[in-house]
């Protein structure tokens, strides 16, 4: 599992995965942006849009999630 390696990064990259699978994608440089105005911390918040694309693809692997969509109507046809 990448959650204890990465906990404040596994949360936007949830969001954006939940919001991409919904096809109502937030772009990945709005929400990194919107995390360094709001982050309170003695430190700036240390992730990029970089790190999120990364860690979308250890997040998926980790919820062992199938990228592979079969879209019905092909089968139909043979009908």
């Amino acid at each position: 599992s990448c959650a204890p390696r990465f906990p404040r990064l596994i949360a936007p990259v949830a969001l954006y995965l939940a919001a991409k699978t919904e096809e109502h994608t937030i772009p990945a440089k709005s929400i990194i942006s919107h995390i360094n105005q709001n982050y309170k911390a003695d430190h700036p918040y240390p992730y990029t849009v970089a790190h999120l694309y990364d860690t979308e693809f250890l997040l998926i692997a980790a919820l062992e999630f199938d990228l592979i969509v079969y879209h019905p109507y092909r089968p139909l046809l043979q009908y």
